[in-house]
């Protein structure tokens, strides 16, 4: 039986899309206020680990094992205060350049994308923080009721990012 794989890299269209994508997805990341704090440094240096890293994440070469070693991704992001919201401006970041690029007409990369979504949850490492929300809490009649449902469902957040990022996809 002959069996012909094709990854999603090759899906795709290999490095060629690869680098169109980190080249449309990178100067919005920089220009997004919610993602800039993160983002210090120099983009090319960034722009060349992406250009390694989903090639490998994709089932291409393992561009950045080869150069890094494994990519622990979650690891890598921890000193980081990845939240649900820059999440949320990750991946419309990332879609808006598969837009640019025309990746988001590939069912392929219709595939690539849900992948990502899975990553970007599984990076949160840090609940939003809302200091007006604390501070009406603290006034608000009910205060400690409203304090400990808040706090209950800050651990919520973090326990499911715990939790998401004990599962290998």
């Amino acid at each position: 039986m002959e069996y012909d794989f094709k990854s999603l890299y090759n899906e795709i269209g290999g490095q060629e899309t690869i680098d169109k994508l980190v080249n449309a997805f990178y100067p919005r990341v920089y220009a997004d206020p919610v993602l800039a704090p993160l983002f210090q440094g120099n983009m090319e240096e960034i722009k060349r680990k992406q250009r390694m890293f989903l090639p490998q994440f994709l089932g291409g070469p393992a561009l950045y094992s080869q150069e890094f070693g494994p990519p622990a991704m979650r690891a890598r992001h921890l000193p980081f205060e990845v939240t649900p919201t820059r999440a949320q401006h990750w991946l419309k970041c990332m879609k808006e350049a598969f837009q640019e690029i025309g990746l988001d007409q590939n069912p392929a990369g219709t595939a690539f994308y849900e992948r990502l979504t899975q990553v970007a949850g599984i990076m949160v490492n840090t609940p939003d923080r809302d200091r007006n929300k604390i501070k009406a809490l603290l006034t608000a009649r009910g205060a400690f009721t409203n304090l400990l449902s808040y706090f209950f469902n800050l651990a919520h957040v973090s326990s499911r990012a715990f939790i998401a990022s004990s599962f290998v996809f």
